[in-house]
């Protein structure tokens, strides 16, 4: 039976390398087709990866990046080495993310490298784990990010880098006030996978905004409760879990 692909870039790309690929597929009895593809295949870097991951969380796809940008987390190939038919048909080479999922009333908002919660003002929640309270916070926001997230704003924000095998994820306080009266724990904290997070009573005299992998979902001043946790998509994703080639990754792009 024949599989069905997709191919999605974003930017300029090389038409003969997309048409030579095309070619090849074709030879092994893929077909091309937008509705349904078994194979989404994605010319670009985690940028495009990301952004095109938020038509696809509901949805059985394989996800293969091939990297035409410059970082490439997520990107095991490049334009000089594209994925065989060997690797695309083997199983083992893909996952299913971790990623999060936040819950505001009967909506639901996914990311697969971090969520925030901020504003341009004070913004003040109590922070629940488990329905325990962890603590009360005063700042400008709350991010939450995946082990495969820890390497983009969350470091920014001297959050810790977490090894992707690892089956949690993280809660980081953004600019968070701390004095005589009032102090938070103010450092990164890493969380099992079992471990669901809300956030109630959230206010702030500014707009308050929710952003899943930098797209604004949402935009309110008062928030009664956000549930947060971290789930496995329905998508899978073609991720080498060999330690090494994730330390090449962090060593070629912030060690130099």
């Amino acid at each position: 039976m024949s599989k069905k692909y997709k191919i999605i870039c974003f930017n300029k790309c090389d038409s003969k390398i997309i048409n030579d690929f095309k070619s090849y597929l074709k030879k092994n009895k893929f077909s091309e087709s937008n509705n349904n593809p078994d194979y989404l295949f994605i010319f670009g870097g985690d940028g495009t990866f990301i952004k095109t991951l938020q038509n696809y969380y509901n949805k059985k796809v394989k996800v293969v990046l091939i990297n035409y940008g410059n970082v490439g987390f997520y990107a095991f190939f490049s334009r000089n080495n594209l994925p065989t038919i060997k690797d695309i048909l083997n199983e083992k080479n893909f996952i299913n993310p971790s990623i999060i999922e936040v819950a505001q009333n009967k909506q639901k908002y996914y990311a697969i490298n971090e969520f925030i919660l901020n504003s341009l003002h004070v913004l003040k929640s109590d922070i629940y784990l488990n329905d325990n309270i962890y603590q009360s916070f005063k700042g400008t926001g709350i991010l939450i990010t995946t082990p495969t997230g820890s390497t983009g704003y969350c470091r920014s924000a001297k959050g810790a880098v977490i090894e992707p095998s690892l089956d949690a994820y993280e809660l980081v306080e953004l600019n968070s006030i701390n004095h005589s009266n009032f102090k938070t724990l103010n450092a990164p904290l890493i969380l099992s996978s079992k471990t669901q997070i809300n956030l109630k009573n959230i206010n702030s005299e500014n707009d308050i905004f929710g952003i899943a992998d930098g797209i604004i979902k949402f935009k309110t001043n008062q928030i009664n409760n956000l549930t947060i946790k971290l789930i496995k998509s329905n998508i899978k994703i073609f991720y080498n879990k060999n330690i090494k080639s994730y330390l090449d990754k962090i060593k070629e792009t912030f060690i130099k």
